[in-house]
């Protein structure tokens, strides 16, 4: 048994009334035997330009029935708003093997490097090659230059990888922690990859709304899967507040259209997710198109000939986020 879930600050406050510390409770679909490992990813974020973008996902009293999930920023930084998704792993599945990694587990924060390099073995080797996927929880940058982080996997091996946690162009990044789950890549109940804005246009030709169809490749799914959705990477003008979101909507068994958006002022060069999904439990999402589509009324499904001939051209397939499917 997995689950997944998303915790937002908006539950407990509005954006007006910024908090450091954001308490949310979170209650499991079914118990687990024990205390299960709860894996977290940052998913959407509203932090104010004025002091360094600081935010991390805290996970307390974690419980056979839930957990309490704190998205907590230090210091000056102001967090209006953020969300979190969460997932808990199969406990009772030995091919899916996780962990993470903190760049102050390489060097300090007051001495922030460009490039960080981690090589991770697997407690238990794969008969080939896993997929592996990797996402944020965890981002502490300087204010005044762009905000750029991007973490990512390379020399997959049956017995490791190497995890890198990466800035660029200038930006001073004190510290960033990623998460990471491998599986056999033969799987159909699991699907993975990558998705981002650069599927669609260039980073510098930066726009709020960003949309696309994803197709969930070498998977078999009888209906909508669960999903699970973190950030890779982001590359953001530091003139003006941190303000990201990724989601999506409509999902379908055979794929689903990806958003990643900001708004107001911010100017969102490129944006990366991760994604996971399972079966167990069914999602019912409501439809939703950004503003120049939304005279278009739609009732579809993954059979339906408005999603094959209208919907799956819109862009193309794959950008810059990480994907997990998993039932």
């Amino acid at each position: 048994m997995s689950d997944t879930g998303v915790v937002d600050t908006g539950s407990i406050h509005s954006w007006e009334h910024p908090r450091s510390d954001n308490h949310l409770s979170v209650a499991f679909t079914a118990p687990f035997p024990s205390p299960p490992p709860v894996l977290m990813g940052l998913k959407s974020l509203d932090i104010g330009r004025q002091s360094n973008p600081r935010i991390t996902c805290e996970a307390h009293d974690v419980r056979s029935n839930g957990l309490t999930i704190n998205l907590k920023s230090w210091a000056s930084t102001v967090q209006y708003s953020s969300a979190c998704s969460w997932f808990v792993p199969s406990i009772t599945d030995p091919d899916l093997q996780h962990g993470h990694f903190s760049t102050t587990e390489d060097h300090p924060w007051h001495k922030p490097q460009p490039e960080t390099t981690r090589h991770i073995t697997f407690a238990r080797s794969y008969a080939a090659a896993p997929k592996v996927i990797v996402w944020l929880c965890h981002l502490d940058v300087d204010k005044d230059r762009n905000y750029r982080v991007r973490v990512y996997a390379t020399d997959v091996t049956q017995r490791g990888f190497k995890l890198h946690i990466n800035s660029w162009a200038g930006t001073k990044l004190y510290g960033a922690r990623a998460y990471w789950l491998a599986y056999s890549g033969d799987r159909k109940d699991i699907c993975g990859g990558t998705f981002g804005t650069g599927d669609i246009r260039r980073w510098d030709e930066p726009r709020s709304a960003n949309f696309n169809t994803l197709f969930f490749k070498n998977a078999d799914f009888s209906q909508p899967p669960r999903i699970f959705l973190a950030f890779n990477s982001l590359d953001i003008d530091c003139r003006h507040n941190l303000r990201v979101r990724v989601y999506a909507n409509p999902i379908m068994s055979a794929g689903m259209i990806w958003h990643i958006d900001s708004w107001a002022d911010t100017i969102l060069y490129s944006a990366c997710v991760l994604h996971s999904h399972s079966l167990k439990q069914l999602v019912s999402a409501p439809l939703f198109l950004p503003h120049h589509a939304s005279k278009l009324i739609l009732d579809i499904n993954a059979d339906s000939v408005l999603f094959r001939r209208v919907l799956c051209p819109i862009v193309s397939l794959y950008a810059t986020a990480s994907l997990l499917v998993d039932s």
